[in-house]
């Protein structure tokens, strides 16, 4: 709903049903490939030389954060010029970070990471989420900084609640 008129969208969705879903929504306005998104590096450089790439799995698999990486990184090599923007769940602290590590080091772009966290008490539970951004337009972290102290304030489920903004460098 809020593509330019000039703007595509190209999705990738395994779940039978969730495609069908996708399909009644979208209609016309996207294309809608029924694979697993772990395989979508094949439809890059779209024609129009730029994009964003969106990255949202299910975090069921073990390897899910590794998996995310290597989509990145693969990626890049086939469409330089993306914007890759990877959705990840903050249930294992040390996963998570290695994952952000990992893409400073081999995304060859700066990287941004955000996080959310609402106070959930235990490593292993979901107590928030974050999102990091491989090559991430100019000032976005600006941007983003005042909505999201706003979603910290607002969602915080105890006194821990918390968010984090940081560009992040290879080591």
């Amino acid at each position: 709903q809020m593509a330019r008129p000039d703007d595509r969208l190209i999705l990738c969705e395994a779940v039978p049903e969730v495609h069908a879903a996708l399909a009644r929504v979208c209609g016309a306005r996207a294309a809608l490939h029924r694979r697993d998104g772990y395989g979508a590096d094949a439809l890059l450089p779209p024609p129009e030389k730029r994009g964003l790439i969106l990255i949202d799995p299910p975090y069921e698999r073990r390897d899910e954060f590794e998996a995310v990486a290597d989509l990145v990184v693969r990626s890049r090599k086939r469409f330089a010029n993306g914007v890759y923007l990877a959705w990840y769940p903050l249930k294992n602290r040390y996963e998570a970070q290695r994952m952000v590590r990992r893409l400073a080091r081999d995304a060859g772009k700066p990287v941004w990471n955000a996080t959310l966290e609402v106070g959930a008490p235990a490593e292993g539970r979901m107590r928030g989420c974050g999102m990091v951004l491989v090559n991430p337009p100019f000032g976005l972290d600006e941007t983003l900084a005042a909505p999201l102290a706003w979603l910290a304030d607002r969602l915080s489920q105890a006194a821990r609640g918390r968010h984090t903004l940081e560009w992040v460098r290879a080591e």
